[in-house]
């Protein structure tokens, strides 16, 4: 059976469960990232397909079931590495947010955490993370159909998502991500960028 065609969509959000971070849930088949960065750790979990992408001079493939960390401040790219694309969830975390979270995990304080450059294969993080950003999407698409002023659409929650939209649990649930993420995979020191 062939590979189905994913359709370019992106959906941004912000939530009061995680200040200051943003969201995003797409799926991208034609689009490719010039090169750009973020001044916050990036945190994608690829769903469906996979991602090539360019990331402190050298090239990688993260496909599904990987979590390709860019540390803030990274300059990197996107592109399919794959015909029908990829699609993902980005989580966008301020450096403040990782640091204090770090710092409780630690329980004193430190420089904040750095991620090695490549591709993160930890199949229970990423569902930790996936699971985690599906039910903080949930309580956006709630907000957002109690503030509509059309009669609102029982789509249901996005799938793996409760039914019953929990913030604690979706704040717990994203907590222990990120904190699996540090915990599993972080560094205290970042390591030179090569030399052109």
């Amino acid at each position: 059976m062939p590979a189905s065609r994913l359709r370019d969509a992106a959906r941004y959000w912000r939530t009061p469960l995680l200040p200051d971070a943003d969201l995003l849930t797409a799926t991208y088949r034609d689009h490719a990232f010039a090169p750009h960065w973020h001044d916050a750790y990036t945190i994608p979990v690829i769903l469906e397909g996979a991602e090539r992408f360019t990331y402190r001079g050298n090239g990688y493939v993260a496909e599904t079931g990987s979590v390709p960390v860019i540390n803030p401040g990274e300059v990197h790219t996107g592109s399919r590495a794959v015909d029908e694309g990829w699609c993902y969830r980005v989580s966008y975390v301020p450096v403040e947010f990782i640091r204090a979270l770090a710092d409780a995990i630690v329980g004193r304080p430190q420089d904040a955490p750095w991620f090695a450059p490549g591709v993160i294969r930890d199949a229970d993080l990423a569902a930790r993370l996936a699971l985690a950003h599906r039910m903080m999407e949930a309580g956006s698409e709630q907000v957002r159909t109690s503030h509509a002023h059309t009669e609102p659409t029982d789509s249901g929650p996005p799938s793996g998502a409760p039914r019953i939209y929990d913030p604690l649990a979706a704040e717990t649930a994203m907590l222990d991500a990120l904190s699996t993420l540090i915990v599993r995979h972080a560094d205290v020191r970042p390591q030179p960028a090569p030399l052109a």
